[in-house]
């Protein structure tokens, strides 16, 4: 027994140097099971705590390992591989994790597809369940701030434990039968899988699914039998994966259509209505329209004291996906009492008739909450009009809505002698046209006395040493401050093209009142102002946290020029009330509610 303590201590030395490096490959026999797990690619690598604490931020991080990099995603669209082997590998990826398919349409499933407002028009539907007194589980994408929130039960996202416990069942199932040259899951249909594994063990009766990109090659279109599916408004997106044309994008929608299952779309364009349809036919699946939102569909005798219905979510546009909605509420709830009810084929046109509504319906479409969608929030000297819109059409509908909201906050504010400026924060993900996603802002703006007092671009990542569940592979950080220097380009010329320049008109909503301090940007040179729309005050910021800082008048500011060649603006007046659009990112939304500590 004497050389029982050097033994020990060498064994510490050993494995204290096997595990002191940062990253290493996982091929060795885990903690918490019994079985030898295959090498991970070195993509799939992740710290070492991971084996030996299995915290909520050890999952995180593992998962983040599986996220596809900007690189794996180019190469995956030019290998053009056929997509429906996707599904293929989701169903048996599914019985490796213990959930059989069976089990999985067990969960009644609401399948939810389209371009703009799906994920609104989910939690819609998912609160109105709620309410109805069923155990709800909702899949939704992308999350804002925590990745938990993708995966909710009861309208709460599962908490840190929860999340940590499934991610490891998950991982350790799917490791222990990887086979040679095999490699885990990447991150959407991991978490995917995770999903449905929660919603299954969890005893949920009423699953509200959201699809990832397109439908029917999507991860979750695994699904066989839905009790409904549900197809939002259609437009041009992810055409590197969907297609070029509304036709080509609305098949790829269409896919989620099953054999005799009822599918609801909001009005659609005619010739994205004219694939719709088509493919109901050939799947023989009943297609629906839903029709007009009307507030005023109430049982007015038994609840004369509620007056007129309001939604939850902020918006016009939000009436249209209450409406699909409460249509989609209603067939689950029939077919799940009987699911014979809403099988027979369809044809033409078929608009739905309006649903009376109960005190359940109402209630859940008013205490619905989507945070990062017509989201305002205040602090002390700043009001955040927050918006993830990501396509034209969508930044179009949220800047109408900001217009509208902060001429309202202004005129009160204005009243009481309080100056006030508005801020325009923009930034895109991916490889989205910037051109194409200002032009709704500027197109606002000309013939307007409405301005911006200034516009702010600036890189969409935070330091994944503040949040690991920021951390996105798929956004090269080196890229991020010449992309913003385009960006601030752009936005100048669409300002100062002469071609779309027209006479100031008599709209007095919003007199700008001059930039609210002058340019710093070293970028920034001055252009030909017979030109110009107006004389834009554009800053670029080296990070996302020194423009929430400089926002919020943060003593911790730091005015200096960066390594970056950016250098920062002074502070505004504290006298000074801004008003700050957000939009063009759900990254970047998320991302400024980290800094902002916004609850939701």
């Amino acid at each position: 027994m004497k050389h029982s303590r050097p033994l020990a201590r060498q064994w510490y030395r050993a494995i204290n140097s096997f595990f002191s490096s940062e990253l290493f490959r996982v091929q060795a026999t885990c903690r918490w099971c019994s079985h030898r797990v295959a090498e991970v690619p070195s993509s799939h690598v992740f710290k070492k705590q991971a084996l030996c604490d299995k915290t909520y931020d050890e999952a995180v991080l593992a998962l983040n390992s599986l996220q596809s990099n900007a690189a794996q995603i180019e190469a995956k669209r030019q290998q053009n591989k056929k997509q429906s082997d996707n599904l293929k590998l989701m169903t048996r990826s599914l019985s490796q994790v213990g959930v059989t398919l069976d089990q999985l349409n067990g969960i009644n499933i609401v399948h939810i597809t389209g371009t703009k407002g799906k994920g609104s028009t989910a939690a819609l539907t998912e609160s109105i369940l709620r309410q109805h007194g069923y155990k709800t589980g909702f899949y939704s994408s992308p999350h804002l701030v925590e990745v938990r929130e993708r995966i909710r039960l009861q309208g709460s996202p599962i908490s840190q434990e929860m999340f940590g416990s499934y991610f490891w069942k998950v991982y350790d199932a799917l490791s222990s039968q990887l086979e040679e040259g095999e490699q885990l899951p990447f991150y959407f249909k991991f978490l995917t899988l995770m999903a449905f594994k929660v919603f299954v063990s969890e005893g949920v009766n009423a699953a509200v699914i959201e699809v990832g990109i397109g439908g029917r090659y999507d991860t979750t279109n695994v699904i066989t039998q839905p009790l409904v599916c549900g197809i939002t408004s259609l437009g041009i997106d992810h055409t590197s994966l969907l297609g070029n044309t509304i036709e080509e994008i609305s098949w790829q929608k269409a896919g989620i259509m099953k054999y005799m299952c009822p599918t609801v779309s909001v009005p659609q364009p005619g010739a994205a209505l004219h694939v719709l349809q088509e493919c109901a036919q050939e799947v023989r699946a009943p297609l629906f329209e839903a029709p007009p939102f009307d507030a005023r569909q109430r049982i007015s005798d038994t609840l004369p004291h509620l007056g007129e219905l309001s939604v939850g979510l902020s918006g016009d546009v939000q009436q249209k996906n209450a409406s699909l909605a409460v249509q989609l509420s209603r067939i689950f709830m029939e077919r799940q009492a009987d699911r014979r009810k809403w099988t027979t084929p369809t044809h033409g046109r078929c608009t739905l008739p309006l649903v009376c509504l109960s005190s359940q319906y109402m209630q859940g479409l008013e205490k619905c909450k989507w945070p990062g969608r017509f989201h305002k929030t205040e602090r002390e000297g700043v009001t955040y009009y927050v918006d993830g819109a990501h396509t034209s059409d969508s930044i179009g509908e949220a800047f109408k809505w900001f217009r509208q909201q902060s001429t309202k906050e202004r005129q009160r504010l204005e009243a009481a002698n309080k100056e006030t400026r508005t801020i325009l924060m923009f930034n895109r993900t991916g490889t989205r046209a910037v051109c194409d996603l200002l032009e709704p802002i500027a197109s606002g703006l000309r013939g307007s006395e409405f301005k911006f007092d200034a516009t702010i671009f600036c890189p969409i990542l935070i330091s994944s040493e503040d949040n690991t569940d920021s951390n996105d592979r798929r956004i090269v950080p080196e890229l991020q401050l010449s992309e913003i220097r385009s960006h601030k380009d752009t936005w100048i010329h669409l300002l100062s093209n002469p071609s779309t320049t027209t006479h100031k008109s008599h709209d007095s909503t919003h007199k700008s009142h001059g930039p609210i301090y002058k340019s710093h940007d070293s970028i920034s040179k001055s252009h030909d102002s017979t030109h110009k729309l107006h004389d834009p005050v554009v800053h670029l910021f080296p990070s996302l946290k020194s423009a929430i800082q400089w926002l919020s008048r943060d003593p911790d500011y730091c005015l200096s020029e960066c390594s970056t060649g950016v250098i920062t603006p002074e502070l505004v007046d504290a006298d000074v009330h801004l008003q700050v659009f957000i939009t063009g990112s759900l990254y970047l939304v998320g991302n400024s509610f980290f800094y902002l500590k916004e609850k939701f």
